[in-house]
């Protein structure tokens, strides 16, 4: 299996680092902040409910006359990539605190973002060198509830048990993996296109399914 590199994309409004597998958005319009991470196969929507930034007040309460100062209000941020590799990205955003009307405080930053793939993974590769094989785990009965295919097949492949006609979960409904389908639906034709994709999309030495 062959590992891809980190990538780093920039444009004018925005730095994105990213891998096949996640995707961090430093946002130009916000100082250089980061304003999304997102898990590229999983929901791929963004974690965060706001922008991961700084700020100082004078007092403990915010008043009209003591204004927040942040690096996310700083529009003449500068970013600049310090140095880029397959396995390593660095970054510095420098810049001034600035008030939301655009107005600086007398207070410089520099922030170091270091990126390394997904968590380091040089051990990996040492194994992946010495013979190692990675196989992706496909389970034949799940489908997880936020899927599209859950939302739009879920009761007519649903797998019935004695009669029982309730969706059944993994665990406790609506905290389990996914809905017990059944192979005799057309769940098993989306589960050979769902596992066809996979392998084709990301190398893997082969596969295995629950026994």
């Amino acid at each position: 299996m062959k590992l891809p590199a980190l990538r780093c994309e920039r444009t004018r409004e925005a730095l994105r680092v990213r891998t096949p597998y996640w995707e961090v958005v430093h946002d130009g319009r916000l100082g250089w902040c980061v304003s999304s991470i997102a898990i590229r196969n999983g929901r791929n929507r963004n974690l965060l409910t706001g922008p991961v930034s700084s700020s100082f007040c004078r007092f403990r309460t915010r008043v009209p006359a003591c204004p927040e100062f942040s690096d996310r209000y700083d529009r003449t941020a500068r970013m600049a990539v310090v140095s880029r590799s397959r396995q390593k990205i660095c970054l510095r955003v420098t810049g001034a605190l600035a008030a939301r009307s655009g107005r600086h405080a007398p207070v410089r930053y520099e922030t170091v973002y270091t990126y390394h793939d997904y968590g380091g993974l040089t051990t990996t590769r040492r194994f992946l060198a010495n013979g190692m094989r990675i196989v992706p785990y496909f389970s034949l009965l799940e489908l997880h509830r936020d899927t599209p295919e859950f939302r739009a097949h879920a009761r007519a492949w649903r797998k019935v048990f004695e009669g029982n006609e309730d969706l059944l979960f993994t665990q406790e409904q609506g905290k389990g993996f996914g809905g017990l389908m059944c192979l005799q639906s057309g769940w098993s034709e989306c589960l050979k296109a769902q596992v066809k994709r996979v392998l084709a999309r990301h190398d893997f030495d082969g596969g295995r399914r629950a026994s």
